[in-house]
């Protein structure tokens, strides 16, 4: 089976997202899983659907984002070692992710 590719897509919309099961599309999230900000609103709760964290919680206040000293944290680092995984066994199993 040949590999998936990954695609940039310069936006996504809920009906794009359910109307290509085999893609697992990923967008930007947070360690709480909540909101429906920004790419979370096309993604968040659809089955081929993955967020990387990349901040606390939904917010833009200082305290919402990671900081260097977060890196290490494993509550940081292994949900997006987790996400990662995810994408690369879509790729291998020849699903596409954008």
């Amino acid at each position: 089976m040949p590999a998936g590719k990954v695609i940039r897509l310069q936006y996504v919309t809920r009906e794009m997202v359910r109307a290509d099961p085999k893609t697992l599309f990923v967008f930007g999230d947070n360690i709480a899983r909540t909101g429906l900000g920004g790419q979370a609103k096309a993604m968040r709760g659809e089955p081929n659907a993955i967020g990387v964290p990349t901040k606390w919680r939904p917010g833009r206040a200082e305290r919402d984002y990671f900081t260097d000293d977060d890196a290490e944290l494993f509550q940081v680092r292994d949900p997006i070692i987790c996400a990662f995984h995810a994408m690369e066994n879509a790729l291998i199993s020849g699903r596409n992710v954008a």
